[in-house]
């Protein structure tokens, strides 16, 4: 149903330190549209550095490494980096 598929874009909607700006127009539209109030929490989750992903993953390097993390990318690559330095090997 429309009402699912917008709970679940809100639910796979991200945003760090701040309120997603496109959140509270989907709640208005919802409630207007279906009047139903969506309360929405804020969710904690846990930052990993490339090295820390690698050792719980177990993999070394990658052949296509995609990057979406809300603005953080150029830390993830300087992760990354910091991980080869000590790992030559790991270079994607």
């Amino acid at each position: 149903s429309r009402l699912e598929e917008q709970l679940v874009y809100i639910l796979n909607m991200s945003c760090l330190g701040s309120v997603h700006p496109l959140l509270p127009q989907i709640c208005c539209n919802i409630a207007q549209e279906f009047n139903v109030e969506v309360k929405v929490e804020s969710r904690a989750a846990d930052v990993w550095t490339w090295s820390r992903l690698q050792n719980s993953c177990n993999f070394r390097g990658c052949e296509v490494l995609v990057v979406d993390t809300e603005g953080y990318d150029a830390q993830i690559l300087r992760s990354l980096i910091e991980h080869c330095r000590w790992y030559q090997n790991d270079w994607p």
